[in-house]
């Protein structure tokens, strides 16, 4: 069976816009969540950025063999500008991709033998 729940949260005085989705999925072998989230924060500046830090990635994996869970975590965070009808905004976002799969059996994922043959 496969669930899907969607928000969206907007604050136009704030300039913040935030949306997200979980979905979860059942079958035989595990249950699986995925969560995905994209948020954006838009403030205006008086003049463009030359030198924006480039995205921060970060990416986290970790198995729970007592309990049966994998966990993948992968974060992307950055900045940039835009030119909007002669005003420049900065926007700041995150987006984030969270997947959980909870095996109802002892087997985690295939051995790299399997996946390739």
């Amino acid at each position: 069976m496969k669930q899907l729940l969607f928000k969206s949260r907007r604050d136009f005085q704030k300039g913040k816009k935030a949306l997200s989705s979980v979905q979860m999925d059942e079958d035989q072998d595990c249950k699986t969540k995925v969560h995905k989230s994209f948020s954006y924060n838009v403030i205006k500046v008086e003049k463009m950025e030359t030198r924006l830090q480039p995205p921060q990635v970060r990416i986290i994996k970790n198995f729970d063999t007592q309990r049966g869970i994998e966990r993948f975590r992968f974060v992307v965070k950055g900045s940039f500008c835009v030119n909007q009808n002669r005003y420049i905004f900065k926007v700041h976002f995150r987006h984030t991709l969270n997947i959980q799969i909870q095996w109802k059996t002892k087997v985690f994922s295939p051995k790299k033998s399997e996946v390739l043959t």
